[in-house]
């Protein structure tokens, strides 16, 4: 997993290598889904 902060952005780009590629897809979409939920859940607090 490699996980970057793009600059002047508040945006991080999940890069996720797996030999099965439904794995690869499916690991960083439930990593970035948790942290939208996450950050809604903080913003609605």
């Amino acid at each position: 997993m490699k996980v970057k902060a793009i600059p002047t952005t508040n945006v991080i780009e999940l890069k996720y290598a797996d030999k099965n590629a439904d794995v690869a897809d499916s690991i960083p979409n439930v990593i970035s889904q948790a942290m939208l939920e996450e950050n809604i859940k903080n913003t609605n607090s």
